[in-house]
C-alpha cells in the first residue's frame, strides 16, 4: 500500500467519523498521523542505531590500529631474536677458534713441533705478555729459527692451517749461508695467537664520568 492510498484512507476515516472539520484541520490531522510516527521512529530507533554504528566503527578503527601496532612490534621482536641468534652463533664459532687458558701450553708446543717437523732448528721460542681485550687475549710469540727458505715456507704454511687462530705479524730473513749446496737462513718470526677470556677475567670497563 502506497502513501497516496494511506492518505486517502485517513481522509475517508475523518469524513466518516468526524463531521464538519475544517479542511486545514483535516490536513493537520493527516500530517500528524504521518509525521509523528516518522519522528518517533527517527528519535527512538534510527538515531540511536546510527550513533551505535558510529561508535562500533570507531572501535573497529581503533582495534585495527592496535592490531597493526602489535604486528609491527612482533615483527621487530622476531628480527631482534634472529639477530641475537646470529650473534650468538658467530660468538660460538669465534670461541671455538680461540683456545682456553689450559690449552695454551699445548698450542705453543704444537707450534714448536711444527718448526722442528719442517726441518728447522729452533733457536729461541719466547711467549710475550698477554694483551686482554673484551672476550679474548692476544698472546705474542717471538720465534727464531734456522733452516732453508723452503722449510721456513713449509713451517709458516702449516702454522696458518692450524685449527686455532695463529697469525704472522712480522717476518725477517737474514744471515744467508750455503751448507751442503743449500742456502740456509736465519728467520725471526713474530706470531700472534689468541685465547678465550672468561667473563671474570675481562678487564674492567673504564668509567666515562668526569670528575668535578
Amino acid at each position: 500500500m502506497n502513501a497516496k492510498n494511506i492518505l486517502e484512507k485517513i481522509d475517508k476515516f475523518l469524513d466518516d467519523k468526524v463531521v464538519g472539520l475544517d479542511k486545514n484541520i483535516k490536513l493537520a490531522v493527516v500530517a500528524a498521523f504521518v509525521v509523528v510516527p516518522l519522528v518517533a521512529f527517527y528519535f527512538l530507533s534510527y538515531a540511536p542505531q546510527q550513533k551505535q554504528m558510529k561508535q562500533l566503527e570507531a572501535k573497529k578503527i581503533s582495534l585495527l590500529q592496535t592490531i597493526r601496532k602489535v604486528e609491527a612490534i612482533a615483527a621487530e621482536i622476531d628480527k631482534h631474536r634472529a639477530e641475537m641468534a646470529e650473534a650468538q652463533l658467530m660468538f660460538q664459532m669465534a670461541s671455538n677458534l680461540l683456545p682456553e687458558q689450559q690449552e695454551i701450553p699445548a698450542l705453543l708446543t704444537g707450534i714448536s713441533d711444527l718448526g722442528s717437523n719442517a726441518g728447522l732448528e729452533i733457536l729461541t721460542f719466547k711467549p710475550g705478555k698477554e694483551n686482554v681485550q673484551t672476550f679474548y687475549a692476544e698472546i705474542p710469540l717471538s720465534i727464531s729459527v734456522q733452516g732453508s727458505y723452503h722449510n721456513i715456507g713449509v713451517f709458516l704454511d702449516r702454522v696458518s692451517k692450524m685449527p686455532r687462530i695463529v697469525s704472522v705479524s712480522s717476518l725477517s730473513l737474514q744471515s744467508p749461508k750455503e751448507e751442503q749446496g743449500e742456502m740456509i737462513l736465519k728467520s725471526d718470526v713474530q706470531l700472534e695467537t689468541y685465547r678465550f677470556v672468561e667473563e671474570e677475567q675481562q678487564p674492567p670497563q673504564k668509567s666515562t664520568k668526569r670528575r668535578r
